[in-house]
C-alpha cells in the first residue's frame, strides 16, 4: 500500500517528415518522425552523420543502434530539430531500428573552400598533404587549398609520417562556423616513378615507388641487405 500519486504529462504531436530538409523550417524543439530511410556516412560514439533524397545532416546523441557506412536506417526514426553552430542538427533520436540494408557510398571530390553548403558532406581529397602546426593539423590537397583537419573526432589518429601524400576521407565538420575536416579514413597510395639512377630519387618524399629502366650490380649481400651500383656510379642499398 503507499500514498496516492499524480502527474502531469504532455504529450507531443510530432511533425512527420517524408525528408530531413522538411524539417529544418520547422522552429527549433520540434520533434520529427523521419518516414523515409537514412543512409549512413560515418558512425563515432554520439555523431552519426547521415544522409537522404534532400539533405546531409548530423544526428547527436545515443541513437541505440551501432551501424556501418552505407548501412539503411529504416524509416519511423524520432528527432528532435536544433541549431548549432549556425548549423541545422538532430538530437535526441529514438525509434532507431537495425540496418535493413547496405549500399555504397561514394565520396565527393571538391576543388572548392568548405562551407555551409558541404556541412556534413562526404568527401575524398587526393594526393594531399598533412602538415602540423603545433598541435594542430592542416589538409593541403592537390590545388593548394588549406583545410583544418581534426584527427580522433572520428576515432582516426593522425599520421605519423608526414613527408608523404594521402587520400583523404573525411566528413564536414562545424565549430563556431568554422568549416573543418573529421577524417574517417586515411590511405597512403605510394606514386610509382621511373627513374634511371638512385640520384634521380632525391627530390621525392619517401614511400615512392621506383621502376629503374637501366640495369643494377649487385655489390654485396647479406641477409635482406643489398647493395647496389646503377648505372651512373651512385650507389645504393636495397632491404628486404
Amino acid at each position: 500500500a503507499s500514498d496516492m500519486v499524480t502527474a502531469n504529462y504532455e504529450f507531443v504531436t510530432p511533425n512527420r517528415v517524408g525528408c530531413l530538409g522538411d524539417a529544418m523550417t520547422l522552429p527549433d524543439g520540434e520533434v520529427v518522425v523521419c518516414t523515409n530511410p537514412l543512409t549512413v556516412l560515418a558512425q563515432h560514439g554520439n555523431y552519426l552523420y547521415v544522409k537522404d533524397d534532400c539533405v546531409h545532416t548530423l544526428i547527436y546523441g545515443n541513437c541505440g543502434q551501432t551501424y556501418a557506412m552505407g548501412d539503411i536506417i529504416p524509416g519511423g526514426a524520432i528527432l528532435t530539430k536544433t541549431t548549432y553552430s549556425g548549423e541545422t542538427e538532430f538530437t535526441h533520436p529514438q525509434g532507431f531500428k537495425p540496418a535493413s540494408g547496405n549500399t555504397p557510398v561514394e565520396p565527393e571530390e571538391i576543388t572548392s573552400p568548405l562551407g555551409h553548403d558541404l556541412f556534413a558532406h562526404y568527401l575524398l581529397f587526393r594526393d594531399a598533404r598533412i602538415v602540423k602546426n603545433g598541435s594542430q593539423y592542416t589538409l593541403i590537397d592537390a590545388y593548394g587549398n588549406e583545410y583544418p583537419i581534426f584527427f580522433g573526432s572520428m576515432g582516426i589518429p593522425a599520421p605519423t609520417n608526414l613527408d608523404v601524400l594521402y587520400d583523404v576521407y573525411a566528413i564536414v565538420g562545424s565549430y563556431k562556423t568554422n568549416y573543418q575536416l573529421l577524417p574517417t579514413r586515411i590511405v597512403f597510395t605510394p606514386p610509382v616513378i621511373t627513374v634511371e639512377c638512385f640520384s634521380d630519387l632525391y627530390q621525392y618524399n619517401q614511400g615512392v615507388i621506383a621502376t629503374f629502366t637501366k640495369p643494377l650490380t649487385a655489390i654485396f649481400q647479406f641477409g635482406p641487405n643489398l647493395y647496389l651500383k646503377d648505372k651512373c656510379g651512385d650507389y645504393s642499398l636495397a632491404y628486404g
